[in-house]
């Protein structure tokens, strides 16, 4: 569609393929794609490419979605379950109305009661109906009591359509410091394991809710190590699900054990990655033992996560996956064994699933084109660990999107010498940069020999651009 100067030409359905046995990679970046049923259409863009290139021809297909979108209040696509992983210890668990070890049973209303459109993944993996004590047979053999959860799945409720279901995943455990809950704890795979099984029957993760730091209060080792901890689990977390923007929503401590508070707090504060929000709950009202926030201040604080959720939603973030939209954008750059610039592109997705489906539409896409085109030896390229784990694992069917799975699989099997390989995000910066411009113009284009974007030194978009019309 374009030549080299960046002018739309017509793709031609020739049939000579490359045969010289040099590989060559594929750079990917998705926020959002079709289904695999969609994907298989192969309508959109074609590009044809000098015969000056190493490789002779290539064609790039890119299917475009018209699928309507009716989106509430918190953009939330109708008829989905909007799922939000509870992480942390015992004020997220929830220790409002309890004594010792007796919960006083009250339950605030309306704001904590229960309904059917709130749901909570129980201890055995199975969605229920959410009521308090939320986190009761998750945070062990420990008292639960009002927490947080109930009173904010209600208020992101009340802003939402009516056909929007919010799913908790509690995961919180009272008394932990955050190095229990590095990858390769007990905790961390907990909450991985649960996280994924909340979307494999449907739904999207809308945010991590994190409420923990009064145990690495203690110990000035601890509170001094808490910002690297926490950036750490972030990071981690993000590339295990496969959502590398995925919002985190952390709340500033009210409390500790120890006499390092106010360590962990500016920690908290000073964490520099995207996506991470910060709620200052310092002025709630504790409960007699100075540790735990009572129960109105749960739900207040509940209230307060909402909203921090509910504005996120307004903003207008420079990353590929608009969540509160349900909209996004693409981007992919194809090198040769030389590591010369075939062709980039970006693309906009008008419809959103989530990243998972993205990034595994991506692998499908770029592995279809090696083997519609090409002989030679593929190695495609993404950050996404999860995409990774499924496909080259036996877990595919118990993803969230197994025909997704299962037709990677049997495109790789079909394919001469393909493989599919874990890059660092930081690795990825360009393709992620051509994604966030195609969401931003909302514009699909191909650029033949260069890449049409550039970044500064601090990874921060900078467009150069020629549009055709």
């Amino acid at each position: 569609m374009f030549d080299s100067g960046g002018t739309r030409t017509r793709a031609k359905a020739g049939s000579d393929r490359p045969t010289s046995q040099h590989a060559f990679s594929l750079f990917f970046a998705y926020s959002n794609a079709c289904s695999a049923e969609r994907c298989r259409r192969k309508q959109g863009w074609h590009t044809e490419l000098p015969e000056m290139f190493p490789l002779q021809a290539l064609l790039l297909c890119l299917a475009a979605s018209a699928t309507p979108r009716h989106a509430s209040a918190a953009g939330v696509p109708a008829s989905s379950k909007l799922i939000f992983i509870l992480a942390g210890q015992s004020n997220m668990a929830g220790r409002g109305g309890v004594t010792g070890t007796r919960w006083d049973g009250i339950v605030p209303s309306p704001d904590c009661s229960p309904s059917p459109s709130v749901l909570r993944l129980s201890p055995s993996l199975r969605w229920e109906q959410a009521r308090e004590p939320l986190h009761q047979g998750i945070d062990g053999n420990r008292t639960c009591g009002v927490g947080p959860g109930m009173a904010f799945a209600n208020a992101v409720l009340r802003s939402s359509s009516s056909s929007v279901v919010i799913g908790l995943v509690p995961c919180a455990a009272g008394g932990t410091r955050i190095a229990e809950w590095a990858k390769g704890s007990e905790l961390y795979a907990a909450m991985v394991r649960r996280a994924r099984e909340a979307v494999g029957t449907g739904g999207r993760i809308g945010a991590v809710l994190w409420y923990q730091g009064e145990s690495d209060t203690v110990r000035l080792a601890d509170a001094n190590a808490y910002g690297g901890r926490l950036g750490s689990l972030v990071r981690d977390l993000r590339a295990d699900l496969a959502m590398p923007d995925l919002l985190i929503i952390q709340v500033g401590l009210a409390s500790g054990l120890g006499e390092y508070t106010q360590v962990v707090r500016e920690a908290q504060k000073g964490l520099a990655l995207p996506n991470v929000r910060f709620v200052d709950v310092m002025r709630l009202p504790l409960q007699d033992d100075h540790l735990h926030v009572t129960t109105q201040a749960q739900v207040q604080l509940g209230h307060m996560l909402a909203q921090s959720y509910l504005d996120h939603g307004t903003t207008k973030p420079l990353g590929m996956y608009m969540q509160a939209e349900g909209v996004g954008g693409a981007g992919m750059v194809l090198r040769n064994s030389e590591g010369e610039i075939i062709f980039s592109s970006c693309r906009y997705l008008n419809t959103c699933s989530c990243a998972l489906e993205a990034e595994l539409a991506a692998v499908m896409e770029g592995i279809a084109l090696a083997k519609q085109w090409s002989n030679l030896p593929v190695i495609v390229e993404t950050d996404a660990s999860e995409v990774v784990r499924l496909v080259s694992s036996g877990e595919g069917d118990r993803s969230s999107l197994p025909a997704l799975v299962g037709e990677i699989k049997l495109l790789i099997r079909e394919s001469v010498d393909v493989k599919l390989v874990q890059i660092k995000r930081e690795q990825n910066s360009v393709s992620h940069a051509l994604a966030a411009v195609g969401r931003t113009s909302m514009r699909s284009e191909v650029w033949l020999r260069f890449v049409a974007v550039s970044l500064d030194r601090t990874s921060s978009l900078r467009v150069r651009i020629r549009f055709t019309d």
